[in-house]
């Protein structure tokens, strides 16, 4: 996904308790020395060329997140996340990762009338619910059909240290407002 203030914290814990991190994203040119110097980044693309990726690295785990998953409000922009999806499932069937970790969101509850859990039924009302309510039925998909070990983890708004205006979050508009 994007190197935001979720991958940076994810990556930074991760390289803390001395794991080999990769990062798989489509910013490469924007992100800065001490990233580049600090992880492996590679660039990521479509079809052949991540499956080449991903059997270079031989990932033990992949952590994966759309490319805008900390974007409060999705549109008609983010609709590239079903191929980038595709891409790196079959990279990861490719490569016989250990396990692939979705990180979806709880919008894919919508509004429930009590506290949601995972037995609780989908009923996404937005836009980001929607997509990530199917991109999960799409990881199950490859998890049932091709054995892959899947699990999904289905975040709340996160928020870090460092406020991204990017992001469109709650931090981001009441910066917005301040300033």
């Amino acid at each position: 996904g994007n190197y935001d203030s979720l991958a940076a914290t994810v990556m930074e814990r991760l390289r803390k308790e001395e794991n080999d991190i990769y990062l798989l994203t489509n910013n490469v040119d924007k992100l800065g020395r001490k990233v580049k110097g600090t992880y492996r980044c590679y660039e990521i693309g479509n079809g052949e060329g991540m499956a080449d990726v991903y059997r270079t690295i031989g990932p033990d785990v992949v952590l994966y997140a759309c490319a805008d998953h900390q974007r409060a409000q999705w549109s008609k922009d983010q609709s590239g996340c079903f191929a980038l999806l595709v891409n790196n499932l079959e990279g990861a069937v490719c490569a016989k990762v250990g396990s692939f970790m979705f990180l979806s969101t709880i919008e894919v509850y919508g509004n429930p009338k009590q506290t949601a859990d995972e037995s609780t039924a989908t009923r996404p009302v937005t836009t980001k619910g929607l997509w990530m309510c199917q991109a999960e039925a799409m990881v199950d998909t490859y998890s049932k059909n091709h054995g892959l070990p899947t699990a999904i983890l289905r975040l709340g708004q996160v928020f870090s240290g460092e406020v991204s205006m990017e992001s469109q979050d709650f931090l981001a508009r009441m910066k917005e407002m301040i300033e």
